[in-house]
This record gives C-alpha cells, structure tokens and sequence, in this order.
C-alpha cells in the first residue's frame, strides 16, 4: 500500500497535494482498473472540488462508490505526511513483528504504540450533549 497510495510523493519534485490524478493511486472498494476509475471520477458532481489538484490541493484519493466522491478530501498536508508515516511504521512493525502460535502478526501490540504524531485535540465536551450522545426528538 504504501508504494501503491503514497508512492506518487517520493516521485513530486514539488507540491506533494499538486500531483496530477494519472501519476496516482485511486482507492476503491469497486473492481476496476485505475484507468476506469479515473474516467468515473470525471461524472463526479463535484470532481473539479474533489478531484482536481490543479484546482486546490488533494492529497489522498478514495472514491466513495455511491456518489464518485473523494472522501479523502479533508485531509490536509500535515494529515497525508502523518498517515504515510503510520503506513510505514506498521508495515515495517509486520514486516520484522513475530508470529504467535497460530502464526498471526502482533496486531494488538502494533495498537498499543504512541501515534508518531499529534495534534491538538476539540475540547473535552465539544459537540456532545450534556449528559450523553444526541437524540432524535
């Protein structure tokens, strides 16, 4: 994943959110080429906000299947290098981790690492009814 999704960054001589769509990797959970993808992304209602970085940076590409829109578009520079680098480290976790007696990699452990990054979380209570979740009423 991280050759396939990430790889166009290493190849950017520039601005990683500027890479065009055809030097990418589009995610989605639908069989078919990037070829095909990328010519579905072009009936997006919104593919010039969602799927042009010629327009306004994009760094990650996920299709959502129903609608043919990037739900990747949130995320920002800090965001991209911060998952690209949680990508690595758990492949490299894997990649050298042992196997249990059923012969299955460490993934509880590989939870139970500090995030290599951090950012400043909403105040405790921000967007959470007093006494629990919302309801309907």
């Amino acid at each position: 994943m991280a050759e396939t999704v990430f790889g166009f960054a290493q190849e950017s001589s520039g601005d990683v959110g500027k890479v065009p769509v055809e030097r990418r990797h589009i995610v989605s959970v639908r069989r078919r080429s990037q070829e095909q993808l990328r010519a579905d992304i072009t009936w997006s209602p919104k593919y010039n906000e969602h799927w042009r970085p010629e327009a306004q940076d994009v760094w990650l590409l996920i299709e959502e299947p129903l609608n043919g829109e990037n739900v990747a578009r949130c995320v920002r520079s800090e965001g991209f290098w911060a998952i690209k680098k949680e990508v690595e480290r758990a492949r490299d976790f894997f990649n050298g981790g042992r196997r249990d007696d059923n012969g299955a990699l460490p993934f509880t452990a590989l939870l139970k690492l500090k995030p290599l990054s951090t950012r400043q979380q909403p105040p405790n209570g921000i967007g959470v009814r007093p006494g629990g979740a919302w309801q309907n009423r």
